[in-house]
């Protein structure tokens, strides 16, 4: 082990002494120019916490159906209401697809190029922050319509777009 890390020149002798774990530790510290270069490591804390929010965000979608059924109303709802909400969730849905375009496609073809641009990493983060919130009003116009008095399978269709919208969008690296 001893000859095969100073054969390959990023620890001296003496370094072979230490424990294994420490070696490991050490690799993360390498020049970036070892690296590959396709990566980007500006990204990163952004993308872990756009992850976390999306998490947070499902779970509360199927909170919003739990909570749903505890509130129901028995009431006779308005066939006119549900087609309003209806066409204004299509709309939503249409909104996340030009928001995609506009902030993330856009953003992550200038990360690609270059990886270091914050205005960009910014546009890309509020890019998917927005795709989030309009896919969770998505859900909650199911959670507004059941407590209203309309049946879960009405609404089901309301929570399943808001899930399947923010699985869809998930934040990815940005290839080439």
């Amino acid at each position: 082990m001893r000859l095969s890390i100073w054969m390959f020149g990023r620890f001296p002798p003496e370094w072979s002494r230490c424990c294994y774990w420490r070696l490991r530790f050490l690799r993360n510290f390498w020049p970036i120019d070892q690296r590959k270069h396709s990566h980007n490591y500006c990204m990163e804390p952004a993308r872990r916490v756009l992850q976390i929010v999306r998490i947070f965000m499902l779970a509360s979608i199927v909170c919003f159906a739990f909570v749903g059924e505890r509130v129901a109303q028995s009431a006779t709802p308005d066939r006119n209401v549900y087609f309003a909400i209806t066409l204004v969730a299509i709309t939503t849905v249409g909104i996340i697809f030009a928001v995609r375009r506009l902030f993330v496609l856009r953003s992550e073809a200038t990360l690609v190029s270059e990886p270091e641009n914050a205005a960009a990493l910014t546009r890309w983060r509020m890019g998917h922050l927005a795709i989030y919130a309009l896919s969770e009003s998505v859900a909650l116009f199911g959670l507004v319509l059941r407590i209203m008095g309309f049946n879960l399978s009405e609404v089901t269709p309301f929570y399943l777009a808001g899930f399947a919208l923010m699985l869809l969008f998930g934040p990815r690296r940005p290839t080439a």
